[in-house]
């Protein structure tokens, strides 16, 4: 049986897949994409219970990423079983789609690329205005450097 289940996190769309991405399945599963593909720019497609991925489902995906590609949003695939990374790999499309271990990092980059992981401040030092941002929350010390040239990240 295969089920499409469209959920939002914050501002991401993620689509979920289930079961065998084949000829047969294919294109409800496109049909399902098609109008997300006009209304956003940014997809996260979780592929954790997808079992099988047949060329006509690697047909739909590539079809979603150059529509989202073509107008400068992104595909993102994340939690491939082993068996569907094989067939993403073997095709050599593993450096065509950006893939991420589960939903919360691919979420997180979408997050990124949209300019919206964290706020910014400006911080001034010695009469020089730096621009800052949080990346990580944690308590390990920043550094700053006096010498010119020198960026630290």
């Amino acid at each position: 049986m295969f089920a499409v289940t469209i959920d939002q996190e914050g501002p991401v769309i993620i689509v979920a897949p289930e079961g065998r991405l084949d000829t047969l399945s294919s294109a409800r599963f496109s049909e399902e994409l098609e109008p997300l593909l006009e209304q956003e720019d940014y997809l996260v497609i979780d592929l954790s219970e997808c079992g099988y991925l047949a060329s006509s489902g690697i047909r739909s995906l590539l079809f979603a990423a150059k529509k989202l590609g073509g107008r400068g949003g992104c595909l993102l695939l994340c939690g491939l079983q082993p068996e569907v990374f094989q067939v993403i790999e073997m095709t050599g499309l593993h450096h065509a789609f950006r893939l991420f271990g589960d939903v919360k990092a691919a979420c997180g980059e979408v997050r990124r690329m949209k300019g919206e992981s964290s706020p910014s401040t400006e911080v001034m030092i010695d009469g020089c205005s730096y621009q800052c941002r949080i990346l990580a929350r944690n308590s390990q010390p920043g550094w700053i450097w006096q010498d010119c040239d020198i960026a630290g990240y």
